[in-house]
């Protein structure tokens, strides 16, 4: 037989819970030991040093991402793989013309920034208006070594940003390498890059490493196909090292000034980049170029008989604090974003 037990109802105040917005904030960059990591860490930097605002960096998508930093065509299509947060702010560049992936673009509520005019037009093809705003070098690195004197101990240096030389900036590499190697310069420059001739491999070293071979270079050589901004030539102004450049709508936006050394190449072409479709079955159209060897050895010695004097390096990096530092920048990138999420 069951018996029935008189439980006594307890009387138990229980408190309303306390709710703790998540107030963390957030950059996200593309990947990890890439231009897209040491943009994102500056950033993250320079808006405390500037702002008083604190953000922390991962690879990642988070709920509490404000910014990406990551490649233009992966924003835009290949959102439906990560589902980043609503309202996010993407401030993306590329270097491919064309991104073709088997799966489709999925619209979110997001706003671009991009990087350059030739940037902006690829996101307006595909029915995105967009924001320009350029990158930012490190300011106090800037300062730190800017250095005025024509005693340096590198006629040259030669950056190459990939990680993997099978990407699609080698050739600009390996076209400086040729060249100076035949001029007997070679062992007067420095190369950074991932080839056994390089000196230093790319992002093995730190932002103020590269800083300082920059202010330790006479000319700075950026025969690269296509950038969506470009940093290194920027970098390299920044501390009073003009530049050698690939004179195209690909690479000239910001390395543009009457100090610097434009090359044109013979020819231009667009080619699908192999590794990206044998590695990820992805199509990306590269604009790849092909030099006259003698042209680029002509303005190679030309840069050696230039004087450049104190002057016109403090030019440079006057230049580049008043149009690319993050004092002038983030204001403008705060104002932006204020205008669509309603904070940063």
């Amino acid at each position: 037989m069951a018996v029935r037990v008189n439980i006594p109802t307890l009387q138990v105040n229980i408190p309303k819970p306390v709710i703790i917005y998540d107030r963390r904030r957030v950059i996200t960059a593309g990947a990890k030991r890439s231009s897209f990591w040491v943009v994102a860490s500056n950033l993250a930097y320079f808006l405390k040093k500037y702002h008083d605002m604190e953000f922390n960096v991962i690879d990642s998508y988070d709920i509490a991402t404000s910014i990406t930093i990551t490649d233009l065509w992966w924003a835009v299509k290949k959102r439906h793989l990560s589902f980043p947060p609503p309202r996010v702010v993407h401030w993306v560049d590329t270097a491919w013309k064309e991104y073709r992936v088997p799966t489709p673009s999925i619209n979110f509520e997001t706003l671009f920034i991009t990087t350059s005019p030739w940037n902006q037009k690829l996101l307006k093809q595909e029915g995105i208006d967009s924001y320009l705003l350029p990158r930012a070098i490190h300011d106090e690195y800037a300062e730190k070594y800017l250095n005025p004197s024509n005693e340096r101990k590198y006629d040259f240096a030669v950056v190459g940003t990939t990680s993997d030389p099978k990407y699609h900036d080698k050739k600009h590499v390996l076209t400086a390498y040729k060249v100076l190697k035949d001029m007997g310069e070679y062992e007067k420059s420095i190369f950074i890059c991932m080839f056994d001739f390089c000196h230093h491999k790319s992002f093995d070293l730190t932002n103020e490493e590269v800083f300082r071979i920059l202010s330790q270079s006479k000319w700075f050589i950026w025969l690269t196909t296509a950038e969506g901004f470009g940093m290194p030539p920027v970098e390299a102004m920044s501390v009073g090292t003009p530049v050698i450049y690939n004179d195209s709508e690909y690479v000239r936006f910001p390395v543009v000034h009457e100090l610097n050394i434009p090359v044109e190449p013979l020819t231009y072409y667009d080619k699908v980049d192999p590794y990206m479709l044998q590695n990820r079955n992805e199509v990306a159209v590269f604009p790849y170029c092909d030099y006259n060897l003698e042209e680029v050895k002509a303005k190679f010695k030309e840069a050696l008989k230039t004087e450049i004097t104190e002057e016109d390096r403090l030019k440079l990096h006057d230049h580049v604090m008043q149009n690319f530092s993050h004092k002038v920048i983030l204001p403008k990138l705060i104002d932006i974003t204020k205008n669509y999420r309603g904070y940063l």
